[in-house]
């Protein structure tokens, strides 16, 4: 590995392609080889052509510095000799090397034709964690200093360097992780193999062993040290804690960030008093009141008085991580005691170990599944838990997820991982804990199943409760989509394919001649299950849009809006029935074959197979159920919909249904067999009262304890709502009108704001439409303009990029009301476009609002005003985060003011001051008052 000679190079250039004449207008080489860099070479390159503006903007490069240098003919001779012999080494290495090719053959010099190496490929591969393989955001995390992004030479420098780091990370591996690696190679766009066969064969000197305490040889397959090492096993017995005034001076002393709060207090002593007397509990904490310290100290406290354990349910996965690694460790220090606690996810989050091996032994070539399959053997000697969240994985790797990771086969006796299974291992670690944290998704499905995940517990924190009724209609409902149950086809395959069937049918043929009949059987049904399929979801596509008119992409359509004696709707019902039939027969096939086996005695390898097979009988059922259930919408009970991509593939359709009313199924899976369940969120209260949380989350036969903590915001000095008087009514004006209405106010609020603006939209259509008129305007030219589902970029990039603008406009729909935060200069002002009322013909809400109307009540005041006015209090709840924040709320909705329901929002924010007139008028304000 030390004698070759690798180039690593990166150009500039005034395009993407050479094919469409674009040239090279900056070259760089960083020669290393022996270990160390050996040689430098940059030039400036005369494409004898304009540079255009933004790569100009982008590289700081311009006409006059490339004016008086070389054209690349004159440094080609240079850049052969260079090469000759070499590893052409790059980022993303195809682009470097398709214009150094245009340019080489131009010049009268034969292609490259010698090894190619690419930090991008090899980056995800040995840096499976990273969050981004963008050369800026590579050298943050390594570590390594880039002082011009965008020019070559310093970009061929760090490129250098990660090459560097690279090469010593592959010198590390272990030889079985080295030999699997080498397998899956040939498909890489790096000639990564001969690298591999050499560190292969000095695997003697690999710093791993057998037995060593960094790594743990077993299989074919190489692990961190996590199963070897010891972990604390914390018994749950009784302790004293200090009371709470010796915990507020020990968060004085032990916190030097402290800020002294009421309502922190006041909350750490209501959940304290509601664990002690066994009450469910229900309480708002707004931003800025120490919510999660406020919860976490008084259940530790409670929980290690009493020798029990606590169950803190979050919504996210950042939010667990941020407990575990953060707020935790906090408490602790508070508590003068270490306290062990666990983060625990559903099965699928975690590898099972015995089938990512089998999936190395199969015959593989597409690219995506083998550079995840070698992100995870190495990650598998870095990862402490097995958890698919800290993987970077490809899109086509997460396709291969879905078959390596646990579910209960995973625990058959014969698997030869059983002991090593990182699920069983969280399991444990939850059992030994103290305190458990999990998400909703989680504690709801464990709830409902009679397969228990989570250990024996009594008192569960709930944080961002606002979320736990949508969850669980989430989790209790049904989806099936075409695109899932044709992976579940393609998974099984047929009997002269590689797949699932052929393994099972050449076990089959040497053992069972009649059960061998049963997969002759099965290759007919399955051939044409899939052509009905098809033509089942075709049709539901098709009839979604013809009868819904939209310009969006996702459309939803209530299948109870008038689908009776309809005949384009009765020939899909009679489709429905003919897929069910199917799945009827391929169930009833399986189950033959079952017992088929059942004295039967497998190679290991076969009953993996075997398992696997017999796992898709569990999703035919869920899938026949679900149309079932979907197809005999006789009730107010449920909510059965439609989702057709319209400009997606013609089958490109989702069956959904969930239950309208949750409050009974909630009741009687966790209220009523807990003993103490605390519901916490920043936003639960409607006009001062919790009663509309409390009906939707069956708490009313419970009457939990209630507490409504003030917030720390001074909202009068801190923040302003400005309305204009003179933006137009939506039914008022047509939808192009209203949105050119809402694009001039953005453009008429930017300059006072002078900084950045977050618009938050109910529609995705306006977002679009407002998007495109922005970026037309003239003045609008010095903002950097952001749209949610507008451009490539996912939400993280979107607002990374908003953080990074000096002056920024980031449109955004419903999941940019909540849960991102900017504090303090990052965010000067929020526009709501609308006021954030649901759609009426979305189908949840249509369906709640046809029960409530059915029992005699209001849907308007008892769902729609309610909801709305929660998020409302979201979307605000983004502007001020601190003490410190100053903004405005802009609303472009005069119902907030001239509607009879407009002063259940006013009253939602206290103190908040209101200012209604002319926009020209609120323009000027905002700019005097901001700055």
């Amino acid at each position: 590995m030390e004698h070759r000679r690798y180039v690593v190079l990166d150009v500039e250039t005034t395009g993407n392609s050479p094919k469409k004449g674009e040239k090279i207008i900056q070259f760089a080489a960083v020669v290393y080889e022996n270990g160390e860099i050996t040689d430098r070479f940059m030039s400036y390159v005369n494409p004898l052509q304009p540079i255009p503006a933004f790569i100009e903007s982008l590289t700081g490069i311009n006409d006059e510095m490339v004016e008086d240098a070389p054209v690349f003919s004159e440094i080609s001779e240079r850049v052969y000799r260079m090469l000759d012999g070499a590893f052409f080494v790059a980022h993303n290495v195809h682009f470097d090397l398709s214009f150094v090719q245009a340019e080489l053959q131009q010049a009268g010099y034969p292609r490259f034709i010698g090894g190619l190496m690419d930090t991008v490929e090899l980056s995800r591969m040995v840096f499976p964690s990273f969050e981004s393989y963008k050369l800026s955001e590579l050298c943050r995390e390594l570590d390594i200093q880039h002082d011009r992004p965008h020019q070559a030479d310093s970009d061929a420098e760090v490129t250098a360097r990660i090459f560097e780091i690279i090469l010593q990370k592959l010198k590390t591996l272990p030889v079985t992780t080295l030999k699997s690696l080498r397998k899956l190679s040939d498909v890489f766009i790096s000639d990564l193999h001969e690298i591999l066969d050499d560190l292969i064969e000095e695997g003697e000197d690999s710093p791993y062993q057998e037995g060593s305490q960094e790594v743990e040889l077993y299989g074919t397959l190489a692990f961190s040290d996590v199963f070897t090492k010891a972990y604390t096993k914390e018994s749950l017995q009784k302790s004293e804690i200090p009371d709470f005034p010796e915990l507020l001076h020990c968060m004085q002393t032990e916190l030097s960030s402290y800020e002294e709060r009421p309502q922190q207090q006041i909350l750490m002593t209501g959940i304290y008093e509601a664990l002690s007397n066994c009450e469910h509990m229900v309480a708002e904490a707004p931003a800025g009141s120490g919510k999660s310290l406020g919860l976490l100290v008084p259940a530790m406290k409670y929980a290690l008085e009493n020798g029990t354990r606590i169950v803190y349910s979050t919504h996210t996965n950042t939010l667990q991580n941020q407990l575990i690694d953060r707020d935790v460790k906090l408490a602790c220090r508070i508590l003068g005691r270490p306290v062990s606690a666990a983060i625990l996810k559903g099965e699928s989050h975690y590898l099972c170990p015995h089938k990512f091996e089998l999936s190395l032994m199969e015959t593989d070539d597409n690219y995506d599944s083998n550079l995840a399959k070698a992100q995870i053997l190495i990650w598998l000697l870095q990862t402490q838990t097995g958890d698919a969240d800290e993987l970077n994985l490809p899109s086509g790797g997460k396709h291969l997820w879905m078959r390596i990771h646990h579910d209960n086969l995973s625990s058959h006796p014969k698997n030869p991982y059983r002991e090593r299974s990182f699920y069983h291992l969280a399991r444990k670690k939850a059992e030994h804990s103290t305190v458990i944290i999990v998400n909703h998704a989680l504690l709801l499905n464990d709830a409902a199943a009679e397969r228990k995940q989570l250990p024996e517990f009594e008192e569960l924190l709930i944080d961002e409760a606002h979320h736990l009724e949508r969850i669980a209609g989430d989790q209790w409902g049904f989806r099936l989509e075409y695109v899932t149950m044709h992976s579940w086809l393609q998974r099984i395959g047929h009997l002269y394919s590689r797949d699932l069937l052929a393994s099972v049918a050449d076990w089959f043929e040497q053992e069972s001649e009649i059960g061998y009949d049963y997969c002759l059987e099965m290759d007919v049904l399955l051939k044409e299950f899939a052509d009905e399929l098809n033509d089942f979801f075709t049709n539901l596509h098709a009839y979604v849009l013809k009868k819904k008119n939209s310009s969006g992409n996702r459309i939803s359509f209530s299948i109870a809006e008038d689908t009776d004696q309809n005949p384009y709707w009765l020939s899909i019902e009679e489709l429905a029935d003919r897929i069910r039939f199917y799945m009827h027969d391929l169930l009833s096939i399986m189950k033959k074959q079952q017992q088929l086996l059942k004295s039967a005695s497998l190679p290991l390898k076969t009953q993996a197979k075997m398992n696997e097979y017999f796992s898709f009988a569990e999703r035919f059922k869920y899938a026949s159920e679900a149309i079932s259930h979907l197809f005999s919408n006789g009730s107010n009970d449920a909510a059965f919909w439609i989702e057709a991509e319209a400009k997606g593939a013609k089958n490109a359709a989702i069956l959904c249904s969930r239950p309208v009313d949750l409050s009974d199924q909630l009741a009687n899976a966790l209220f009523e067999k807990k003993r103490s369940i605390i519901l916490v969120s920043g936003t639960l209260s409607v006009n001062g009262s919790f009663k509309h949380a409390i009906r939707q989350m069956g708490l009313e036969d419970f009457y939990p304890k209630q507490l409504m903590l003030p917030s720390s915001f001074n909202y009068r000095k801190q923040a302003k709502l400005l309305v204009p008087s003179d933006i137009p009514g939506i039914r008022d004006v047509s939808q192009e009108n209203y949105t050119n209405a809402v694009a001039s106010a953005i453009s008429a609020f930017a300059p006072g704001v002078n900084g950045k603006i977050l618009v938050l939209f109910t529609s995705y259509d306006m977002l679009k439409n407002t998007y495109s008129h922005l970026k037309s305007v003239e003045e609008m030219t010095g903002y950097t303009i952001l749209g949610q589902g507008v451009g490539a970029g996912s939400k993280v990039k979107l607002i990374k990029s908003f953080r990074q603008a000096d002056k920024g406009i980031l449109l955004g729909t419903n999941s940019f009301w909540e849960g991102i935060d900017f504090p303090g200069e990052e965010l000067k002002a929020i526009i709501m476009v609308r006021l954030p009322f649901d759609p009426p013909d979305q189908p949840v809400v249509s369906a709640k609002a046809r029960k409530l109307e059915s029992e005699g009540k209001n849907a308007f005041y008892d769902y729609s005003l309610p909801e709305a006015i929660i998020k409302y209090k979201q979307g605000f709840g983004r502007l001020i985060r601190t003490r410190d924040d100053k903004g405005l709320l802009i609303v472009l909705d005069r119902r907030i003011v001239s509607s009879r329901y407009g002063k259940y929002f006013l009253s939602a924010i206290p103190d908040l001051e209101v200012h209604y007139k002319p926009m020209a008028e609120l323009s000027h304000l905002a700019a005097d008052w901001l700055n």
